[in-house]
């Protein structure tokens, strides 16, 4: 029985990997449509290939395969395709495997999750420990790591739970572990300065020529993503009725009541390592450039700060260990599956809208004349929304990529400034959960069977997702008017 389910898995993956490659052999060796150029066709083709074998499929060979092909492709070369290895982005996201990986595996997560939760405020209100909560698995998320911000926060907040009485099967758990893992995927996406973030900013700024602010963009989504949980938190009670009688004597004690020893010194160095990491990141943008320190950091780069960390927490050895052991953060804590996806979609993001593939002309003959009478509030309404559509159901990196191309090459024609919206639609690629190949981390909620099932996150997810979606709106796209 399992060998022919087996064979009738592999069937299928072998048939969706038949089609992913003719549409993209077939649609690169067509006559160009005009405005598309010949270029313009193996590219585009190769894209849609893509597209289509990363929904069904899977990441690494396809990306593999799209880099060979894209290589193989006149005007362009496997020397222009080695090349993007060499990305700064790409770089970048690779060191801050290597750094995040090590906070992550030092134990400092539970520090932050404790802090957080043992707040006096928490006491008695039960709506005050749904945003605390939230608020922990975001900024874990954010600051360190998704899958260590679960590890962490998840655990705490079942034993909370068990502890003033509640079953799994209550109602009140199983929304709050929906809700607190939409909390986790919006604090994926908190600072632009690692992983598919990195990737998806960089998309935006070559298709746009615009430049982003670090410190801008984490201001719009610490107050977007704190809107939605408390949003959220009040969801909880009064449009999903939950029973939150037993959490009104709820103290501190009952969240932290195992006092965490205290900090070793391997953590204090890579809590200071982290806070010097963010200043490094953020403080030349908000600088004055003309300052002779701001001047040797842009010169230095982020790349070069976390290499001149990592020599450091290479060279100390705290209570005879290593505090930075490459082999081991290596074996835990880089997918370099991601790391060939983010060269490829780097590389394509400059590629696809050029002007000598034509595509982004095509692009705009289509699409201008749709919003020419509806509107600028029509376009925001419809590409928020399809981002959120389109990102529950296919890779939040690869569709990001493609709708802030959209929104670069289209924002312009209708009077919008593009890179306000391109933020917004930015951080909603990360409301990703309702399938399991929404993100990476999806797995995490839709394995969680004890806490939930896949008919609860459709039915509680759904409605979260629409009120994202109108927060998004309302909210995002005119503090984003601000701050950019």
């Amino acid at each position: 029985m399992v060998e022919k389910m087996q064979e009738k898995i592999d069937m299928k993956t072998m048939i969706h990997s038949i089609i992913g490659v003719a549409i993209m052999l077939g649609i690169s060796n067509m006559t160009p449509i005009e405005p598309v150029t010949t270029i313009g066709m193996h590219v585009g083709g190769i894209f849609l290939g893509l597209i289509y074998l990363w929904t069904t499929v899977g990441i690494f060979w396809p990306t593999l395969l799209g880099i060979v092909l894209l290589g193989l492709t006149d005007g362009i070369g496997m020397d222009t395709m080695f090349t993007a290895f060499s990305a700064y982005i790409a770089l970048l996201i690779l060191f801050c495997m290597f750094f995040c990986g090590a906070v992550a595996d030092s134990g400092l997560t539970q520090y932050i999750a404790h802090w957080f939760l043992s707040r006096k405020f928490i006491n008695g209100h039960p709506i005050v420990f749904n945003i605390m909560i939230m608020t922990a698995i975001y900024v874990v998320s954010g600051v360190i790591d998704a899958l260590a911000a679960a590890l962490v926060v998840w655990p705490i907040m079942y034993a909370t739970l068990e502890k003033v009485g509640y079953t799994k099967d209550e109602k009140y758990p199983r929304v709050l572990t929906v809700c607190s893992f939409i909390a986790l995927s919006l604090g994926i996406c908190l600072l632009p300065i690692w992983g598919a973030m990195a990737a998806m900013v960089e998309v935006f700024e070559n298709a746009s020529g615009m430049h982003v602010s670090y410190l801008s963009y984490i201001l719009l989504n610490t107050i977007v993503g704190f809107v939605i949980i408390v949003v959220m938190s009040f969801m909880i009670k009064y449009v999903f009725h939950c029973d939150l009688t037993k959490m009104e004597n709820i103290t501190i004690e009952d969240i932290c009541s195992e006092k965490l020893p205290p900090m070793s010194k391997t953590q204090i160095v890579y809590a200071i390592a982290t806070v010097i990491f963010f200043l490094v990141a953020i403080l030349p943008s908000v600088l004055p450039q003309e300052w002779p320190a701001v001047i040797w950091l842009n010169k230095l780069t982020l790349i070069g700060f976390l290499m001149l960390a990592l020599c450091v927490l290479s060279f100390l050895k705290l209570d005879g260990n290593q505090v930075f052991d490459l082999e081991k953060v290596s074996r835990n804590n880089v997918s370099f599956e991601m790391l060939f996806l983010v060269v490829l979609t780097l590389y394509l993001s400059g590629t696809l809208l050029s002007e000598e593939t034509g595509i982004k002309t095509l692009l705009i003959n289509i699409v201008t004349p749709l919003f020419a009478h509806t509107g600028s509030v029509v376009f925001m309404i419809v590409i928020i929304f399809i981002g959120l559509l389109l990102t529950n159901y296919g890779t939040n990196l690869v569709i990001g990529m493609v709708l802030l191309q959209v929104v670069a090459a289209i924002a312009p024609t209708i009077g919008l400034n593009p890179l306000p919206i391109g933020m917004v639609v930015l951080m909603a690629m990360y409301a990703a959960f309702l399938s399991p190949a929404a993100s990476p981390y999806a797995p995490l909620l839709h394995t969680k069977t004890d806490y939930t099932s896949a008919k609860e996150i459709y039915q509680y997810g759904v409605i979260l997702l629409l009120t994202c979606g109108v927060i998004f709106l309302v909210v995002g796209v005119p503090v984003a008017y601000i701050l950019f």
